[in-house]
């Protein structure tokens, strides 16, 4: 589980927001151990649904413990990014995530799969390796693949991740 990140200061919140919108507390992995965990699961629940192998349920979960550390009701202050994907309202919309859709965990975690889908295909059909998918998550589907700061995240904070999520899920499902 994860515990909370640091919080915006006044000065640095945009006006369009969901910071102060959001029906908990905004800050990364700022939500209980409980909610975590419903996160968690929640997310596991719509890889199975959508047929993810146990290493794609990995990336999954590892691209939202790095975007909002499990929390549903994370916001930037900064942009319009909020949830379990931090998807910001364009990308959101594409998912039906707005209005109060934005803070159901259930819909979040089956937008955050789709779209994980999505970049995975793009990445498979250019041969590109995985850390490709988390880029096209942070970057936008459509950026190059030189451009924007999603890969260098990616080969820092979200692959080393995968080795020890993949390990906890299989305790879990065993």
């Amino acid at each position: 589980m994860e515990g909370a990140g640091p919080k915006y200061r006044k000065d640095q919140i945009v006006t369009w927001p969901h910071y102060e919108k959001s029906p908990g507390s905004p800050a990364w992995g700022d939500a209980t151990k409980e909610m975590q965990a419903n996160a968690i699961d929640a997310l596991i629940d719509a890889s199975k649904k959508h047929g993810l192998d146990t290493s794609d349920t990995a990336h999954v979960l590892a691209i939202a413990r790095h975007e909002s550390g499990f929390n549903p009701y994370a916001a930037a202050g900064t942009t319009s990014a909020t949830g379990l994907g931090q998807f910001l309202d364009k990308t959101g919309n594409e998912y039906m995530l707005g209005g109060m859709n934005r803070w159901n965990i259930n819909m979040q975690s089956d937008a955050l799969v789709s779209l994980f889908l999505k970049n995975k295909d793009k990445a498979v059909k250019l041969h590109l390796p995985e850390p490709y998918i988390y880029k096209y998550h942070h970057d936008g589907i459509n950026s190059k693949q030189n451009e924007g700061k999603g890969l260098s995240i990616s080969y820092e904070k979200v692959m080393p991740q995968l080795g020890n999520i993949y390990n906890v899920i299989q305790k879990k499902i065993h």
